[in-house]
């Protein structure tokens, strides 16, 4: 696999170590929606409204469909869709691993971190996490 070459800094350019944000770019502690989502229209509430109407009849479809069909696939989807809409998605997981200290329970984690501080003297090490605070137990 090739490797990019890096080129040398143009004699034009002065070299510099990190990248300016643009003056557009987000402030800290102000938000980017300060309105909020907008309301809804009265054309968004009778669509909504005329859809619910038509529930119980779409549910009809979608049972003769998952019953009657002749390909797999279609009676599957009508099944699926049947049952996300009673019962909502299933959730997915997902696993976030930040380093080798991901296997540790809360337990473990605090004894760490007092081990920690016991070495670093007065004080809280840095970065570690006060009773209470920092990562979320599940």
């Amino acid at each position: 696999m090739a490797t990019a070459k890096k080129t040398a800094p143009s004699a034009n350019r002065p070299k510099t170590d990190k990248r300016k944000a643009p003056a557009t770019a987000f402030k800290k502690g102000v938000s980017g929606n300060p309105s909020g989502r907008p309301k809804k229209t009265p054309e968004q509430f009778e669509l909504e409204s005329a859809c619910k109407m038509k529930a119980a009849e779409a549910l009809d479809v979608m049972t003769h469909l998952m019953t009657s069909a002749r390909q797999d696939s279609v009676r599957l989807q009508a099944a699926l869709a049947i049952i996300e809409r009673g019962h909502g998605k299933p959730l997915q997981r997902s696993e976030v691993r930040t380093g080798e200290l991901d296997g540790l329970g809360h337990d473990e984690l605090k004894q760490l971190r007092d081990a920690i501080n016991t070495l670093g003297g007065a004080g809280q090490a840095a970065g570690a996490f006060a009773p209470g605070e920092g990562r979320a137990t599940h």
